[in-house]
């Protein structure tokens, strides 16, 4: 959508205007439509997993100092938007939201530990209080080599599901006659697989296409059909000022009400990474760190 939020609320704004007058605008958010995506959010929506509870969001990755020498934009406020959750860390967090709903509190982290001449965070940890009452923990570094695979994971008083690196590696679901007074953890990730009727598009053969191809299906069907998008700017606009709301409660060192973050109570708010810590005496520094290739981070479709 933007990397500022008074300019995602002006987008926001003016796409709903547009929609009174027949007009669709969306936002690309492709990881919502990965087969693995949809299995869980329809899991959720339908009621199989019960009230949430918990989840936990993690983006674990690694990115080089080359990597953000490689242009004068990033890790900057102005241009960048933020470091490691906005650019990283924000797909893994819009699946978040999708399924959790709207946020009421955000009490976080952020920390610059591991690049050299960068002004944004490559460490943010928030604890995440949602509208219906779930809890949930966001993570996302780029300074955590060799960098690991992207995790959600969702549990309710009738199931979990688990996504790490776009797949469902774990799923349970209570029998419609009840939760069993012995747990029963077995795996039915892959019976939910085959049951989903999701086929692969035979038009690619890379897992991070994927979601892109059923997200424009969706946009060609939507604009045939005059229905709204999958995803719908206000959507996106959501998961912006999350990603916003983790910043300003760094910024703060307190929790943060998300509605005064969507409200703009926040926007004149000069944003800080909360925490830049030297390296101990004898340690590297950061800059001193293995400038390995950035092409081995598990989705090359993030920037």
């Amino acid at each position: 959508l933007d990397v500022d939020l008074a300019r995602g609320r002006r987008i926001a704004e003016l796409a709903r205007e547009a929609a009174g007058r027949g007009i669709l605008a969306t936002v690309i958010s492709q990881h919502r439509f990965n087969p693995s995506s949809v299995i869980v959010d329809r899991a959720v929506r339908s009621g199989r997993l019960g009230r949430l509870t918990t989840a936990v969001a993690s983006a674990p990755w690694w990115r080089s100092q080359g990597f953000y020498d490689s242009g004068h934009w990033r890790g900057t406020w102005d241009l960048d938007g933020g470091g490691a959750l906005m650019n990283q860390g924000v797909h893994t967090l819009d699946l978040l939201v999708s399924y959790l709903g709207r946020p009421v509190e955000v009490y976080a982290q952020t920390a610059l530990l591991a690049h050299d001449g960068i002004e944004v965070e490559d460490v943010a940890v928030a604890v995440i209080r949602f509208a219906f009452g779930a809890l949930a923990t966001l993570q996302a570094t780029t300074a955590g080599y060799p960098g690991l695979d992207t995790r959600v994971q969702v549990q309710g008083t009738r199931g979990s599901a688990v996504i790490e690196a776009g797949s469902l590696t774990y799923f349970h679901a209570a029998p419609e006659s009840g939760v069993p007074a012995q747990a029963d953890v077995r795996n039915d990730a892959e019976l939910e697989i085959h049951a989903a009727d999701l086929p692969r598009s035979p038009r690619l053969d890379n897992t991070y296409l994927e979601g892109h191809y059923r997200q424009y299906d969706d946009i060609a069907d939507a604009l045939r059909t005059g229905r709204p998008a999958g995803v719908t700017v206000d959507d996106a606009f959501l998961s912006l000022a999350t990603v916003v709301s983790v910043y300003v409660s760094a910024t703060l060192g307190a929790p943060v009400a998300f509605e005064d973050v969507v409200d703009g109570v926040h926007d004149g708010l000069r944003l800080r990474v909360g925490q830049s810590t030297p390296p101990a005496p004898g340690s590297p520094s950061p800059a001193a760190a293995p400038d390995v290739s950035d092409a081995s981070t598990r989705d090359p479709s993030v920037r």
